[in-house]
């Protein structure tokens, strides 16, 4: 499959944005499955190349940040769409404090597109608030619908009324998009966790989420909500549920936490069993023994 297309020239950077559906014409009929796995097989051509990029995300992030463990060494996410980042966030520490911080992400369309729901309809000139039809009435007359139409056309899950936001804080293109640029401002349910859900979308790996999980980086509902915002693939959600049985289920963290405790308990209440059989047994044997004088 063709690469991300570098950006166009500056010529066009007044121009409006020109939505850009997807799969492009020439990857019509290929498996989106294969689109995927070539995205990935290609994602360390442009992970670290930012100057590739076709596409600009402006995410507000909320000041007052938990702390987090230490990341994993190397860390991933200090390279690549996020070394710039680093670079800002050292200079934004040293002037006056505001209400909310912003990341500012350069990345590729095409990795966005084929694995969020979300984005791809975004992107392809469609309301963040009523991704699958272009009638006014409101989505949640339209969803029944829809779904009777086009089964396999997405729904905004802003559309559904599952992330009730202020408008002011709805996702959407800005005008200082260019034509084949856009810049999207795009307020998500937990920021904190996007930076791994986009090298999640470059890489198609799980273990770089799973040890930050493990090391409480990031939380297993933070990241779940922001799958459900995007619309993620199912292979992704899948690796979270095993995630979840195996670490966060009551039964199984308990199993996991404490494996050795109901043998400990079992001995002793063996030891303490047989001590009662024994003392129970000598009343019954000295009882039997004083029977006859009785």
């Amino acid at each position: 499959m063709a690469p991300p297309r570098p950006p166009r020239p500056s010529s066009q950077a007044n121009q409006p944005f020109v939505p850009k559906p997807f799969p492009p014409p020439a990857l019509r009929g290929v498996p989106e499955e294969y689109i995927v796995s070539q995205l990935h097989r290609l994602a360390p051509n442009y992970w670290n190349r930012p100057e590739t990029a076709d596409c600009t995300i402006i995410v507000p992030c909320d000041v007052a940040r938990r702390k987090t463990a230490q990341p994993p060494d190397p860390d991933p996410l200090t390279t690549g769409p996020f070394s710039d980042q680093n670079r800002a966030r050292s200079t934004r520490d040293s002037e006056p404090k505001s209400n909310t911080r912003r990341m500012v992400l350069k990345l590729h369309q095409d990795y966005l597109s084929a694995q969020s729901t979300f984005m791809r309809g975004l992107l392809s000139g469609t309301s963040p608030l009523d991704l699958s039809t272009s009638s006014s009435s409101s989505a949640a007359s339209a969803l029944p619908s829809i779904s009777e139409s086009t089964p396999r056309q997405p729904t905004s899950p802003l559309a559904a009324g599952a992330f009730p936001i202020h408008p002011s804080r709805h996702p959407r293109v800005l005008p200082s998009s260019s034509s084949h640029h856009p810049v999207v401002f795009l307020p998500v349910p937990d920021a904190i966790s996007l930076p791994h859900l986009i090298h999640y979308l470059y890489f198609g790996s799980f273990d770089y989420m799973e040890e930050c999980l493990h090391r409480g980086i990031i939380t297993w509902q933070g990241i779940v909500r922001n799958v459900e915002f995007f619309g993620m693939r199912l292979e992704l959600k899948a690796s979270l549920g095993r995630y979840y049985r195996q670490w966060l289920k009551p039964t199984a963290r308990q199993e996991i936490s404490t494996p050795d405790l109901p043998m400990e308990d079992s001995e002793g209440e063996e030891d303490s069993s047989g001590s009662q059989s024994e003392a129970s047994s000598g009343s019954a044997a000295s009882a039997g023994r004083k029977k006859p004088h009785s």
